[in-house]
């Protein structure tokens, strides 16, 4: 007997694609898809697709369901809110976050054909929308990790953690961003923003620096907004959840290849930029890759605090 399970919400993340717009006057512009069935190992699933008016598109995205409703955080910053039942559209649900993207044709360092600065996670917990994100700044043209909160209401997002600027060449390639709530702590990630070479920088292999905040699994307390360090050594975690037994994964890309699921553990060090050298030669090319394999750091694993599985 075959089970048919018909999610109302979840195909929503395919929309995450796109880069969608509409005022409350268009919210009934809607294109309704015809439903599509697809088979997979477990459960016969029936789709239903709709897309809405198209804008600018990008890079970056997030969702956050709430109650009846479903929450994106677009590839511009801005934030719309559908409700799964009526399918009312809310195309300014939430206050845009400033993110420099405009400023970006100004930089000397960087240009228009970089990843763009974008929202990266969102999630909601009582009352409070949690967001990470990448922005640019024009006035050091550099590039700041952030993550910012809002209550419902407010007209503003208040930064609740922001990294050091940047001056990486990749701009925000490999910059995690994924959150996991848990006992009043917001735990995040942030990647290493391929801070994973000898450049004869402070910065240099910055997953295996604990003064460093990039390539780390943090979290913050929200009770009295303190910052920690929860585990190092992580290259681009794009993935973070807690389980029912309150187990900790982690989803982790390797640069080709080489990807990760992980066991979360405090004080845990992931061994980034040594445990996937073998992939680097396809990912940056052969004369990259003697430069890296010649210049890497000794980090000395340890092999009892890696909790992974490689593939």
């Amino acid at each position: 007997m075959k089970i048919k399970f018909i999610p109302r919400i979840y195909f929503i993340i395919g929309l995450i694609f796109f880069c969608l717009t509409a005022s409350a006057k268009e919210k009934n512009l809607m294109i309704k898809a015809k439903s599509n069935l697809v088979k997979t190992a477990y459960l016969d699933l029936i789709l239903e697709e709709r897309k809405f008016l198209e804008a600018q598109r990008g890079m970056g995205g997030a969702i956050a369901i709430v109650d009846d409703n479903i929450v994106l955080g677009k590839a511009d910053a801005t934030f719309v809110k559908i409700n799964s039942s009526s399918w009312d559209y809310n195309s300014n649900y939430l206050p845009a976050l400033v993110t420099g993207a405009d400023n970006l044709k100004k930089s000397k360092r960087y240009n228009l054909q970089e990843l763009m600065p974008r929202v990266e996670d969102l999630i909601y917990n009582r009352g409070i929308y949690y967001v990470t994100y990448t922005r640019y700044s024009n006035r050091d043209d550099l590039i700041y990790f952030v993550v910012a909160k809002i209550k419902l209401g407010e007209k503003a997002w208040t930064k609740i953690y922001e990294t050091p600027g940047l001056a990486t060449p990749s701009f925000t390639l490999g910059g995690g961003g994924r959150m996991a709530l848990k006992d009043d702590k917001l735990f995040f990630s942030v990647g290493d923003f391929t801070l994973d070479r000898i450049n004869g920088l402070s910065t240099d292999i910055a997953a295996q620096k604990l003064s460093l905040p990039w390539g780390k699994i943090n979290y913050i307390n929200l009770l009295d907004n303190t910052f920690h360090t929860y585990t190092i050594g992580h290259r681009n975690p794009l993935g973070l959840v807690f389980l029912k037994d309150g187990t900790l994964l982690s989803t982790e890309n390797g640069p080709q290849g080489g990807d990760e699921i992980n066991i979360i553990k405090e004080y845990s060090n992931y061994d980034a930029q040594s445990t996937t050298i073998d992939e680097l030669l396809s990912a940056y090319g052969i004369g990259d890759y003697l430069m890296y394999a010649n210049n890497l750091v000794n980090v000395d694993p340890v092999p009892n605090c890696i909790y992974g599985y490689y593939f």
